[in-house]
């Protein structure tokens, strides 16, 4: 298993950008800021566009960046509904 810690941001060997999908009012915001910066709260306001958080990782030699992009669930469910 890979061990994993917090890292500098400017020292990261790579980027992952990832998207949290979904629908509104499912808890993407609250997943997101719970594995970033280990919190949580009962109220959040609804995400506008896109927000987005990074989590530096070390895995085994490596230096990793995870930009985590909450998009918002409305914008989400429109795009969904085009197709």
């Amino acid at each position: 298993m890979a061990e994993m810690r917090e890292a500098s941001f400017t020292s990261c060997e790579k980027l992952f950008k990832v998207l949290i999908l979904g629908d509104q009012s499912v808890g993407k915001t609250s997943y997101v800021q719970r594995y970033v910066g280990n919190t949580f709260a009962k109220d959040y306001k609804e995400t506008v566009g896109v927000d987005f958080a990074v989590k530096v990782l070390k895995l085994l030699d490596a230096t990793v960046a995870l930009q985590l992009w909450d998009i918002a669930g409305e914008e989400y469910e429109e795009q969904c509904e085009k197709r």
